[in-house]
């Protein structure tokens, strides 16, 4: 039995944040119905084309998507249509929770807001998360990955020393906001068990990542003083990235202190250094850094790079390979710990796709039940469950286009040929180090691994 296996989630957020939320909420057993506008869908449905193949439904095959909404059913709905609202009500009438990710104004215009549903729906939980929240003079700017790493201040303490700021390679403002929401949501749910009563989540994604700026902040509150990005390095320590044997292949290490600092000496070949004055102090190698990775990299660049971390960890020494998306995949690691579910993707092949409740509890994991919805998939199912819609009604509501259309900027033809990446030129440009042409076989052999292990 999961978690919230009685819970009914209607789920109207888009692109990553939100659905950070509710694909955990799936994948604890609640029943999630992702809510999409027949004709205006999520737009993360075209966040890339699997195979870069752009024919038939090719939204319904995004690998963005298909990620971050497995285990949920999926409906198309016209909310601007008065039969659309009727059809919003019905979902809530017995809805535990209502999760959306637009900024203020875009619920208040359709009289959506907490205050208008908590009069009828009491017992509900709305969760609300956007860049800046529900409040202040910036509630209803929108809010975009690129730009809220600076918003919140991790930028200025990213790149190098005597460089620009510089945002990570990844949106990861996305999904830490969704954990970061995720906890207050089961607060708000223990609250209601001993209440009775459903909350508003008002979540900022600023404030949330703002938490990470940690001791810059503390430091410049007590002592005035402002910090910018290092690189790979940190004062008073050794550390860095360094390039192993092989192509693209990279180790991490870092000395924090003077027993890992001599037991880095001793297995990297260079005992001499415990000797010498200008590594006497962390504040000595730090001067000296650029002479301790020249030194570093002779070493590792000889060696496979799994092999360099099992060597320095058996020492003592703190250091990882870096993984890529391919090795993360056939991670021994990963797969022995059921991190992956073998999940379809409709017209495409099935897939690895990452647990978002990657936790185990009593040593029982918990992944998604079932492939993404495709688009609208369940919309006649849901009415007809939650809503008890019967076969006449259903059909009234999709000739009036309430619950069915086209997404009509995605199906053109000039659409379909702005999506294809060309590899080639961003391969050759260094937007992307390469394409592994026999993708396929390695997912079948991971695929095959996940199902040798048992659960």
């Amino acid at each position: 039995m999961k978690p919230f296996e009685d819970l009914l989630v209607i789920d109207l957020s888009h692109v990553w944040a939100g659905p950070t939320v509710t694909r955990i909420l799936s994948d604890l057993g609640a029943d999630v119905i992702k809510v999409e506008r027949p004709t205006g869908p999520d737009r993360v449905r075209i966040a890339y084309a699997s195979n870069n193949d752009t024919t038939g439904d090719y939204w319904n095959r995004s690998p963005y998507f298909n990620v971050r909404q497995a285990g949920k059913r999926g409906i198309t709905v016209d909310f601007g249509t008065e039969a659309g609202k009727e059809i919003f009500h019905g979902l809530l009438k017995d809805a535990d929770v209502l999760v959306e990710s637009f900024t203020p104004r875009v619920m208040a215009s359709f009289g959506f807001t907490y205050a208008e549903l908590q009069q009828r729906y009491p017992r509900l939980i709305m969760l609300s998360i956007c860049g800046y929240g529900q409040t202040g003079p910036h509630a209803n700017r929108a809010a975009f990955g690129m730009g809220m790493e600076p918003a919140s201040g991790i930028a200025s303490v990213s790149g190098y020393e005597g460089g620009p700021p510089m945002k990570s390679g990844n949106t990861w403002t996305d999904p830490f906001s969704g954990v970061h929401a995720t906890s207050a949501l089961f607060a708000a749910l223990y609250y209601r068990q001993r209440s009775g009563r459903g909350q508003h989540i008002d979540v900022a994604m600023q404030e949330g990542l703002a938490q990470l700026l940690g001791w810059y902040v503390a430091d410049y509150t007590m002592n005035g003083r402002l910090h910018q990005g290092h690189g790979s390095r940190r004062p008073n320590q050794i550390r860095g990235i360094y390039p192993c044997a092989g192509e693209d292949a990279w180790l991490a290490i870092s000395a924090r202190d003077d027993a890992e600092w001599e037991a880095l000496c001793r297995t990297t070949g260079h005992p001499e250094w415990l000797e010498d004055a200008r590594f006497a102090s962390f504040a000595d190698r730090t001067e000296h850094h650029d002479e301790i990775d020249a030194a570093l990299t002779e070493w590792t660049q000889t060696r496979d790079k799994m092999e360099a971390m099992d060597t320095l960890q058996r020492a003592g020494v703190p250091a990882g390979a870096v993984l890529n998306a391919r090795e993360i995949m056939s991670n021994e690691q990963l797969i022995a710990r059921h991190f992956f579910d073998p999940l379809e993707v409709q017209g495409f092949a099935t897939i690895p796709i990452q647990r978002y409740f990657p936790t185990r509890i009593d040593g029982q994991g918990y992944g998604a039940a079932r492939g993404a919805p495709g688009l609208g998939e369940h919309t006649d199912e849901v009415l007809r469950e939650v809503l008890g819609y019967d076969d006449a009604k259903l059909a009234e509501l999709r000739e009036a286009g309430v619950t069915t259309g086209e997404p009509q900027n995605w199906i053109s033809e000039e659409a379909r040929q702005a999506l294809i990446q060309p590899l080639e030129l961003l391969e050759q440009s260094g937007a992307i180090l390469g394409v592994d042409h026999e993708y396929r076989e390695r997912i079948a052999e991971t695929i095959e691994a996940i199902r040798a292990v048992p659960d």
